[in-house]
């Protein structure tokens, strides 16, 4: 079952083309690596799924349905890169709002099991928001997005400001994720997150998708067997096409 289809994704503001004609999707069960420089129009994107930005032209559905209707984004988790939760609350009532916000109760049972999964110690729950660090808070946020049980989550960075036992947290958990048949859009700029936890890698560069398709396939397009070398020659090569 495909969880996340786009065709044609337009966005311009101003004379900057943001996003241009671009096509992906994400089935179910899937985890799919949105790579691209800075600037390159990743998280744009990401906010156009989530209906932040609105569209110029194309076509956007969430498990089939169109993405500007609001019953198709009760399917969808996103977390920012800049995740900044309400500093006046503590942990659990951050908690608590969240998922009261879906209609969903906050269980301490699940609640606790989340916690353990992202490494997170209980007493974040006692803890004022504005206390946190940085990667605490980016992991609070990912444990609401959790709790609320999606099917589809748009992930921005979501390494960003974590320590390492954080890093492998979340590198334990998104398999999980894939596992109960979510599928997961995951924007990064970590060439490892993408190589250990993907399944498939879209490259978006300068508002256009210059490559989709797998780890090897994007690796036999290329002189070097380095993700990284093959990532940046896809990008160079797209600067070669003309628009």
């Amino acid at each position: 079952m495909m969880i996340l289809a786009m065709t044609g994704v337009t966005k311009s503001i101003g004379s900057n083309h943001v996003l241009q004609d671009v096509a992906l999707h994400v089935a179910a069960g899937e985890i799919v690596a949105l790579l691209g420089l800075n600037g390159a129009g990743k998280t744009s994107l990401l906010k156009c799924v989530a209906d932040l930005i609105p569209l110029d032209d194309g076509r956007i559905e969430i498990v089939g349905v169109d993405h500007r209707i609001a019953g198709a984004r009760n399917h969808l988790a996103y977390l920012p890169e800049r995740f900044t939760p309400f500093r006046h609350l503590r942990g659990a009532e951050f908690l608590r709002y969240m998922l009261g916000l879906d209609g969903r109760r906050c269980d301490a049972t699940a609640v606790a099991a989340t916690l353990d999964e992202l490494h997170l110690s209980k007493t974040v729950l006692r803890a004022g928001l504005n206390t946190l660090s940085k990667g605490t808070g980016q992991r609070l946020g990912l444990a609401a997005a959790l709790l609320a049980g999606k099917r589809l989550y748009l992930l921005d960075e979501p390494t960003s400001g974590l320590d390492i036992v954080a890093r492998r947290q979340l590198r334990l958990l998104l398999p999980r994720l894939r596992a109960r048949g979510c599928g997961v859009l995951l924007a990064t700029h970590a060439l490892a997150d993408a190589s250990e936890l993907c399944d498939r890698l879209c490259v978006i560069h300068r508002g256009r998708l210059c490559f989709s398709g797998t780890i090897e396939a994007l690796l036999q397009a290329s002189a070097s067997p380095a993700l990284e070398v093959a990532f940046l020659e896809a990008v160079r090569r797209a600067d070669s096409i003309p628009h």
